[in-house]
């Protein structure tokens, strides 16, 4: 079989006019692809559930308690175990007022919310939000600048 002829001689012949001799494309040619990706978000997996023992739950019954009495600051680790940091309320008097048209009339699943998330109203990110109760590291209130 005679040898290929390299890029730079097949560069030139294609700027002096001279149409070089290519093969056919075979299927032994052809590298097999798996299918394309999907141009979709993928979607984010749910915390997996954990095991609350009496005490965590008496830990996140607190915490619940004293959301409820104006807005913190909540350090946590998230599931992807990067640290972050919420500005967060569980307030009625911070809360944003219920929109009817929102308002969700089909019946909810019967299926328990996992008890080791904490559901809250995100202050900096003006939506509901929810974190792992048990990996709270530190709650604090706001310093306000003076």
């Amino acid at each position: 079989m005679p040898e290929a002829p390299s890029i730079a001689s097949l560069v030139l012949d294609h700027y002096n006019g001279v149409r070089p001799i290519v093969k056919p494309i075979t299927d032994e040619d052809r590298i097999p692809f798996g299918p394309a990706p999907s141009a979709r978000k993928p979607k984010r997996q749910p915390a997996p559930a954990i095991a609350m023992t009496e005490g965590m739950l008496k830990n996140k019954e607190m915490l619940r308690n004293t959301l409820r009495r104006g807005a913190w600051m909540v350090d946590f680790t998230k599931v992807d175990g990067t640290p972050s940091t919420m500005e967060c309320t569980l307030d009625p008097e911070l809360l944003p007022p219920i929109d009817p048209a929102k308002i969700n009339v089909q019946p909810r699943n019967e299926t328990a919310e996992p008890e080791h998330l904490l559901h809250v109203y995100a202050i900096d990110r003006q939506g509901w939000r929810s974190f792992v109760a048990p990996n709270v590291t530190k709650i604090y209130k706001k310093v306000e600048n003076l």
